[in-house]
């Protein structure tokens, strides 16, 4: 049974606790809810709502609508998506001059299409990233809501698909500071010489490359930031399943109390 199958957060004026209500009936899936002849708290002119709510979710999720759900389900949970859509996740990374809006590298990765980097100067390509981003059903980052993403829409890119940005996943977790912490602290190394790099290293390696002409930083930088990018499935690997069961254990210590 998949993460977004056992949520009912799309539904009229249900939040958190009313879900975890459902969840103590023993209501942990969206089938269980509809073969329910009844719910406790719940009409059943509200509940026949509700039965044809998930039977339009049910669809739209086997329709691989990932769309629909990034409008009707809150964005801090979009990470509830990722066990269903994770095949067809992009992973997406940018790097800049250090002006914010300057983007000098992105770098993208998904299963059905590869790893793949524009580079400013040479092939950056914003028609080529939306193709990318087009063919994919839901976009992962780390700290993207704040940087990556309103940089590439000021940019023209158009992002309709449901975002989880692994940051904000982590911090639920307790692992929080910036994605090399992160990593470490899941066990996650980076190859040499790019190991012990930061984000100012890539602002200067670009300055090297563009000032001095230096091919060797522009491999760096394009190594750095491969890792950055590749990294962010091995963590979104690591984390959304730890934070499943941290959700649904929530359920069990309430039906304790």
């Amino acid at each position: 049974m998949f993460m977004i199958e056992r949520t009912f957060l799309m539904l009229d004026r249900i939040g958190r606790f009313s879900e975890i209500k459902l969840w103590k009936q023993g209501l942990k899936h969206w089938d269980a809810f509809l073969q329910a002849s009844s719910v406790k708290g719940i009409s059943q002119s509200r509940k026949q709502a509700f039965d044809k709510a998930l039977k339009l979710f049910r669809k739209k999720l086997y329709d691989y609508d990932s769309e629909f759900f990034a409008l009707k389900l809150p964005k801090h949970e979009h990470w509830r998506l990722y066990s269903f859509f994770k095949d067809q996740a992009l992973f997406l990374d940018i790097e800049t001059s250090g002006f914010r809006n300057d983007v000098t590298v992105i770098g993208v990765y998904s299963e059905a299409l590869g790893f793949a980097q524009f580079v400013k100067g040479l092939n950056l390509d914003f028609k080529a990233l939306q193709r990318f981003v087009d063919h994919s059903k839901i976009l992962i980052t780390f700290n993207g809501s704040s940087f990556d993403i309103p940089i590439l829409q000021r940019k023209g890119l158009i992002i309709r698909k449901p975002h989880i940005d692994l940051r904000f996943v982590c911090s639920k977790l307790n692992l929080n500071n910036g994605l090399k912490t992160v990593e470490k602290s899941l066990g996650i190394a980076r190859p040499e010489p790019v190991a012990n790099m930061q984000g100012f290293d890539a602002v200067s390696l670009w300055h090297n490359y563009k000032i001095f002409k230096s091919k060797q930083s522009l491999k760096l930088l394009l190594q750095y930031n491969e890792e950055d990018v590749v990294n962010l499935s091995l963590i979104a690997d690591k984390v959304v399943p730890l934070l499943e069961k941290k959700t649904l254990h929530e359920n069990i210590v309430n039906e304790k109390q």
